[in-house]
């Protein structure tokens, strides 16, 4: 009977400590921190790496191929279709607001890539305050025609400042906080300038 009760309490301890170990293997495979998501993130890692090295080599050549150094939405496509590799394979392309969102299927990757050539991703797009005018050119605007100009930010409640360096030439009608009417007053050059906290950006 001795034997057989130390025998029994063997096998229970030996079931708890089996018991134990297999959940710990478990967490340290499937946990937050656990192998097959380390995985997952060197996976992710690896591919924006190449998927940046793509982007920037097409926005290189589709900047080359502009008149005015600005990225055009053909030229994009026309050099990402020749850069994607197996590696990369399927993406998609998204006009947005001042930028072209470009998202790659494999790792569902986003970035956004500005007109002027700038190359971003998604988290630093959004973490990074910017302020940018849609359009970034101002036209030659004849005595009483006018433009709209549009102030692109990721903040919220922003409060925008809108000038122009020659009231002579153009005036400023504000349509709302990050819009304005832009109106033909005399021959001549003029600037506008939209201020925020620390940022300022031109169309001229």
């Amino acid at each position: 009977m001795k034997n057989k009760g130390i025998t029994l309490i063997a096998l229970t301890v030996t079931v708890i400590v089996l018991l134990i170990i297999s959940g710990v293997t478990i967490s340290y495979l499937t946990g937050e921190n656990g192998i097959i998501n380390q995985a997952k993130d060197s996976k992710k890692f690896a591919g924006a790496v190449e998927e940046k090295e793509v982007l920037n080599t097409s926005v290189a050549a589709a900047i080359g191929k502009s008149s005015n150094s600005k990225i055009d939405e053909v030229n994009l496509k026309k050099y990402l279709n020749q850069n994607v590799g197996d590696e990369v394979k399927d993406y998609t392309l998204e006009k947005k607001d001042g930028y072209y969102s470009v998202t790659f299927t494999a790792t569902g990757n986003e970035y956004a890539v500005w007109e002027n050539g700038t190359v971003q991703d998604m988290e630093e797009y959004q973490k990074t305050p910017y302020l940018k005018l849609d359009p970034s050119e101002l036209n030659a605007l004849e005595k009483g025609s006018s433009q709209v100009i549009k102030a692109i930010t990721n903040v919220n409640n922003s409060n925008i400042k809108w000038e122009t360096s020659n009231s002579n030439v153009v005036t400023i009608q504000k349509k709302s906080n990050t819009e304005i009417t832009v109106t033909g007053k005399n021959n001549g050059s003029a600037v506008i300038t939209a201020k925020m906290d620390k940022l300022e950006t031109k169309c001229q």
